[in-house]
């Protein structure tokens, strides 16, 4: 946006808009966007595991790169490991998701758990939440 002497315009194609304008044509845009889109979801899935072939932090950083990077690559998801850091035989990894649809986002969360517990990596899943929240 550009302003001269107060008047802002901007050039789109061969249409030229005044700050007045600009605002209206905004504010009509955000009212169709809020009421034709649904709400967005954010999952979040709180993982905790158990290493019992684990002896050290070294053991316990490659096994949880592994699972990381294979979740991430798989589901498009964002993962980390959000406690028991310095803990050799224990680690918690946080999921997130975000979607706007609610029974997809549980259906991928869900399907993540179930990944990470067939897998093939020395783990086992000690439990596991899974919410949404609507915003």
């Amino acid at each position: 946006m550009t302003g001269w002497g107060g008047v802002g315009i901007v050039v789109s194609g061969n249409l030229v808009k005044t700050d007045s304008e600009l605002k209206s044509h905004r504010d009509s845009a955000l009212t169709l966007f809020f009421s034709s889109h649904t709400a967005m979801n954010v999952g979040v899935c709180k993982i905790r595991l158990r290493l019992p072939g684990n002896l050290s932090l070294k053991g316990k950083r490659q096994v949880i790169k592994s699972i990381t990077t294979r979740v991430a690559s798989k589901f498009n998801v964002s993962i980390a490991e959000v406690d028991d850091n310095d803990r050799w035989q224990v680690a918690t990894l946080g999921i997130s998701l975000v979607s706007n649809d609610n029974r997809y986002t549980n259906e991928v969360l869900s399907k993540i758990v179930d990944f990470i517990v067939g897998s093939r990596f020395d783990i086992e899943v000690l439990g596991y939440d899974i919410e949404i929240l609507s915003v």
